[in-house]
């Protein structure tokens, strides 16, 4: 009985205190900050907590991105910015200098287009979830998603906001062998909350 009291003892003592997480579902997408902990690799220690802005594209294959672009910034780098292409675990790609993704730019990045870090809170899965679940949604479900993170305000202290663009595919009609997706909607949904603070939806286009 002292035996068996002693080798509970042991294995309680040698178990650790808290258990390890799960590991990510290797048959879903990467989210955008699983793949930003992997961009960060790529990065120097100045630039791992120094996030402008964080894209992906809608998918052909899945309702979240399988492709993330994460821009750092970096006064070491050309023009202040590296770029880090994150898919399916991997990097595929890291450039410098002008690599904004969503339009023209002449000026160097700067340091108050930085995301506070503490305002990453809500991932891009999160965010998606959170307009699925409105009831302006109309039960409708989406067929992709493009996500954009970035701050919209100059303040150092204003969080991230996440701008989504969303899509789905419309009714199948008699005579109609295929279907193409459209997109029904926008939304913006914030980084630190998740609150949906703005949300667009026309229903007719799937209707």
């Amino acid at each position: 009985m002292k035996r068996l009291a002693l080798i509970l003892l042991l294995s309680l003592c040698l178990s650790p205190l808290h258990a390890a997480p799960a590991p990510a579902d290797s048959t879903s997408p990467l989210t955008a900050f699983q793949a930003l902990e992997i961009a960060k690799k790529q990065v120097g220690p100045d630039s791992k907590g120094r996030v402008i802005q964080i894209v992906g594209k809608k998918s052909a294959i899945s309702v979240m991105p399988v492709e993330w672009a994460v821009l750092f910034f970096d006064p070491n780098a050309k023009q202040s910015g590296i770029l880090v292409t994150v898919a399916g675990n991997v990097v595929i790609k890291v450039q410098d200098g002008f690599t904004q993704m969503d339009k023209f730019r002449l000026a160097a990045y700067k340091l108050e287009e930085v995301i506070d870090p503490k305002t990453l809170k809500v991932d891009s899965k999160k965010a998606v979830e959170s307009i699925e679940r409105s009831s302006v949604m109309g039960g409708i479900k989406l067929s992709s998603a493009s996500l954009f993170l970035h701050k919209e305000a100059k303040d150092a202290m204003a969080p991230g906001i996440w701008e989504i663009l969303l899509y789905a595919l419309p009714k199948m009609t008699p005579g109609k062998t295929q279907v193409t997706e459209v997109k029904i909607g926008e939304a913006r949904v914030s980084a630190e909350t998740g609150q949906v603070l703005d949300l667009k939806i026309d229903l007719k286009k799937v209707q």
